[in-house]
């Protein structure tokens, strides 16, 4: 170690501004007090890369090892000190003035607009963001730094115990080039010198810094004389993608996602253009246990040249928030904390492209392995993708989302399919894409207004996703075809695909009928809004049907149970005048008119059909009265 002693003091104070700014970023920029490492490890990177870059550009003449550049990280808990040392490019008296002793001047960035004037970079420092060094003081309250920069032959110790300024010396070092930094802790903090707590902050934020981070504890016997590496695993995104084997790409995966399993699909590249940056994404096999988290929060994490930011940057909307994996940005603008990204029309088009480009490869997957996306993405993910239906999307973006979503239907009910196949089946004269909401398949193809259009051979999609029932008022229409749904009132599948003529003729004529339309409806007219006939029913005698553009019922029943809406709306009676039931029903009317026994056997036809559609009775003892007599009956 250098030697401090017997030297004469260059003391300098701070500026009053500058004594202000040394005081907000020590109680007030740093939300938490960890974060000091992952500054000064980023400089200590920082400092390796412009050493790098020198040489590169021909600045330096010494010969330099670039294998053997490295950052170590030494903990002294005895003498509450750590000692942060890299062998990068180092400091003279010059550059400690200008950017140890002036906040918000790391040098970085004036370092790159000098470099970017002469020639290319590779864009990765990281330091260009001003005042990580005194993050430092938020653990320590003194602080050391001895550097000597390459090429020259006098070292120098900065020295501060915070505001009151800071001391230069020159001095003999036992380094050639690099800089030492220690920190003499604050008793409050001496948790930041275990062994445990270091490792864990340089996995979190560190990890993928390009350049080897050692650790040496120097309280401990075991790992006095050895120094032992932190950061084995480097940024792999920023490794050739045609080099990284799929069981590294899984590895990453399972230690960066949180996953267990194989990813199902990773996407890999590098964007350059107004913003430059690196995405390594990963759409897993399975579900991750948080995907209905009521918080819905997006999982990416993004890094500012491989040093992780946060996790919370809205770089993907929520209806992706299934995706895995890492952001990295060459030229992203920070706050000065370097914890908050500022609000920037870059995040905005990193947002915009990363979902059109997911968006794209899913379709790209539906189509080359669509085995695979039918049975394992789909039935994961695809409730989840279909909230972003839900949201204002352009004509092109619904589009491609709905292009890539799949259904259940009345003939496809173990195989799901895509709206194309669907339109692709429809009958000639069909002009609308027809659908039912369900809470399941099975209860699906239980309901009865499926029957007019099964005994049609034509084609109805299943809902049975809840954010199905949202999504459909939302949506209207894809490629020009208009969703319909089968509840609505004013369907006549005679004009799509009509029956044998023995099969629909009606067996009542139509003034008979009329007058046992009347009577529903007098009979019901607190209960229904109106009673129509029905071509959509084949076995069951009567269905409720909605107002076209009226809410569907299952949406309906979910907003009551949320307190979202107060009461429920009538429903219409849609009547099978084929079924036997109605033609009893019509001839105890030419009998006896409207009587009593009509009356019930009306009341008790619309309670059955509510019980069949889920919607609630408006007199359940009323019925359970009436339900009674007809046992009796019968027994």
């Amino acid at each position: 170690m250098s030697s401090i002693e017997n030297v004469v003091e260059n003391h300098c104070d701070y500026a009053a501004d500058i004594k202000s700014l040394f005081q907000l970023v020590t109680n007030s920029i740093y939300k938490d007090k960890e974060i000091f490492l992952r500054e000064l490890i980023s400089n200590a990177s920082d400092a390796c890369e412009k050493l790098r870059q020198e040489v590169n550009f021909g600045k330096v003449s010494t010969s330099v090892d670039f294998s053997n550049l490295k950052i170590i990280i030494i903990s002294d808990p005895k003498n509450k000190k750590m000692i942060i040392w890299d062998n990068g490019i180092g400091l003279n008296k010059e550059d400690m003035v200008t950017n140890l002793g002036t906040i918000a001047n790391s040098g970085t960035k004036k370092f790159l607009q000098e470099k970017l004037s002469g020639g290319k970079l590779d864009g990765s420092l990281i330091g260009q963001f001003g005042i990580g060094f005194y993050s430092a003081f938020l653990v320590a309250n003194e602080v050391i730094v001895e550097s000597r920069k390459i090429g020259e032959t006098q070292g120098h110790i900065w020295r501060s115990s915070g505001m009151d300024g800071y001391s230069i010396y020159e001095c003999d070092l036992d380094f050639e080039y690099g800089t030492r930094i220690t920190l003499n802790f604050k008793d409050e903090d001496l948790k930041y010198l275990s062994k445990h707590e270091i490792k864990f902050l340089i996995d979190t934020y560190s990890k993928n810094i390009s350049y080897n981070i050692f650790f040496k504890d120097l309280e401990s016997e075991e790992t006095s004389q050895t120094e032992e590496l932190l950061n084995e695993d480097k940024a792999l995104w920023a490794k050739d993608k045609n080099s990284i084997t799929s069981e590294e790409y899984a590895s990453f995966f399972a230690k960066n996602g949180g996953m267990y399993g194989t990813p199902w699909l990773t996407l890999h590249n590098s964007v350059e253009g107004q913003s430059n940056y690196t995405y390594l994404l990963f759409i897993p096999s399975t579900k991750p246990f948080n995907m209905f988290d009521p918080d819905r929060k997006t999982s990416i994490k993004l890094h500012v040249n491989k040093v992780f930011i946060t996790e919370d940057s809205d770089l993907l909307p929520r209806y992706l928030r299934f995706v895995k994996g890492i952001v990295d940005s060459y030229d992203l603008p920070l706050n000065v904390s370097r914890e908050v990204v500022q609000k920037s029309y870059l995040i905005t088009q990193m947002k915009q492209y990363l979902t059109k480009k997911i968006i794209s490869e899913l379709k790209k997957a539906s189509e080359e392995k669509k085995d695979e996306y039918d049975v394992v993405f789909w039935p994961n993910f695809g409730a989840v993708l279909k909230e972003g239906l839900c949201e204002a999307l352009n004509t092109e973006q619904r589009e491609s989302m709905m292009e890539i979503c799949r259904f259940y239907s009345s003939k496809s009910t173990d195989k799901m399919i895509s709206l194309d196949e669907y339109i692709s089946k429809m009958p000639e004269n069909q002009k609308e894409i027809f659908y039912i909401n369900s809470d399941s398949v099975a209860k699906a193809l239980k309901n009865p207004h499926l029957e007019g259009f099964a005994k049609r051979d034509i084609e109805v999609l299943f809902m049975v996703d809840g954010v199905d029932d949202f999504w459909v008022n939302v949506v209207l229409d894809y490629k020009n075809k208009k969703f319909k749904n089968i509840s609505q009132e004013n369907i006549n599948l005679n004009e799509i695909k009509d029956i044998p003529k023995e099969e629909n003729e009606s067996k009542i004529d139509d003034e008979k009928l009329n007058k046992l339309i009347q009577c529903f409806k007098d009979t019901l007219s607190l209960s229904v809004q109106d009673v129509v006939l029905s071509t959509k029913l084949g076995k069951s005698p009567a269905c409720l049907g909605i107002k076209e553009g009226q809410m569907n019922m299952k949406m309906e029943r979910f907003l009551i149970d949320q307190k979202q809406i107060g009461e429920r709306a009538q429903k219409i009676l849609e009547i099978n005048k084929n079924h036997e039931l109605i033609m009893k029903m019509n001839d105890l009317y030419e009998k006896n008119g409207a009587s009593d026994d009509l009356k019930n056997a009306i009341k008790n036809l619309f309670d059955f059909v509510c019980i069949i559609e889920g919607e609630p009775l408006a007199d359940s003892s009323d019925f359970s009265e009436r339900a009674s007599k007809i046992i009796n009956n019968i027994l």
